[in-house]
């Protein structure tokens, strides 16, 4: 496997420090030829320049040729150039956008690709400000970001001691590897540890880079993370009493972890799951519900990978729609 660059997750704990950083971004973008591209050494050379390759820029890369990138993980270094470069000249005049930065490829985008970019999400984050919101949880690497923001309501669930606060989450990148979009969010002040949960719960608004209008993308997108806001501020106490009261047999949870691993893929999920269903079978102990949340958001917490780490928020959004919705 070519060796790639791996850029670091930051997680500033302000717009502000947000961004200064993403300011220190600039989307550098040149259109080409795929029959002009060469994997070379570690690097995607185009005419006299060589790139090094960002993990996403190789993926882009190597959707673009058809190659499935796990395929690309598994066979030899020389056996991938080859097959590579040979796919290239079989594409030769189809254009691409290539976005680089710093001598790093860092995404391989279609010419028609519509800039709903991680700078203009930043720079609009000063606005939620105004609607009371401030953030719980950033993540930014330079490629992508995702903000996740509570408003000052706080739930109160009396009678187990349970403190959470409503919110949304805010996604965008630079490179294609998610869609501009906004899913309600909850997060658990005893833990601090937050979820993103589906759009039945909470709704949702997402935004293809492919199908968009640009002049007016943006103030619908407004529009729609502030009615998510309006849903999830009509959450109560007795939801949260229902999830703190809320068991859960070894069965139960088997069937929940296979529901879940449709929403949410990935190995990180499936062995965190995995290895709560064999802990859970060897007890022979239900779980509170909140024993799962805690397991997944915690991981989610602390995981250096923004894509694994919004996964695991995903899972355990879908673990509290799927328990909290249903009646004793």
């Amino acid at each position: 496997m070519v060796r790639l660059v791996l850029p670091e997750v930051k997680r500033p704990d302000t717009v502000d420090e947000l961004t200064t950083l993403v300011k220190a971004q600039k989307n550098e973008d040149a259109i080409t030829r795929i029959g002009d591209l060469k994997l070379e050494n570690d690097h995607l050379v185009v005419g006299s320049t060589a790139y090094a390759l960002r993990e996403n820029g190789f993926k882009g890369l190597l959707s673009e040729l058809g190659m499935p990138f796990g395929y690309a993980a598994s066979i030899p270094n020389d056996l991938l150039y080859d097959s590579v470069n040979r796919l290239c000249k079989t594409y030769g005049d189809t254009e691409v956008m290539l976005r680089t930065q710093n001598g790093e490829l860092r995404g391989v985008l279609s010419p028609n690709y519509v800039p709903l970019d991680t700078d203009v999400l930043a720079s609009r984050l000063s606005e939620t400000s105004k609607l009371g919101l401030v953030p719980a949880r950033i993540y930014y690497d330079g490629d992508s970001l995702s903000v996740s923001l509570t408003t000052e309501k706080a739930v109160h669930a009396k009678d187990v001691g349970d403190i959470t606060k409503v919110g949304v989450s805010l996604e965008t990148s630079d490179v294609n590897m998610y869609p501009l979009s906004a899913g309600a969010y909850l997060y658990r002040l005893i833990c601090t540890n937050g979820a993103v949960v589906p759009a039945q719960m909470g709704g949702g608004v997402s935004f293809s880079q492919k199908k968009v209008n640009p002049d007016t993308v943006w103030n619908l997108f407004d529009e729609g993370y502030q009615r998510i806001l309006t849903t999830m501020s009509k959450i109560d106490s007795e939801f949260l009493i229902h999830l703190e009261n809320t068991k859960v047999s070894a069965a139960d949870f088997v069937k929940a972890k296979d529901k879940l691993s449709k929403f949410a893929s990935g190995r990180e999920v499936a062995r965190i799951l995995k290895g709560m269903e064999t802990e859970l079978l060897e007890s022979g102990t239900d779980y509170n519900f909140y024993d799962i949340y805690n397991t997944v958001t915690s991981a989610a917490r602390d995981h250096s990978s923004m894509y694994v780490a919004k996964s695991l928020e995903r899972a355990a959004g879908e673990l509290l729609f799927a328990y909290g919705t249903e009646k004793n």
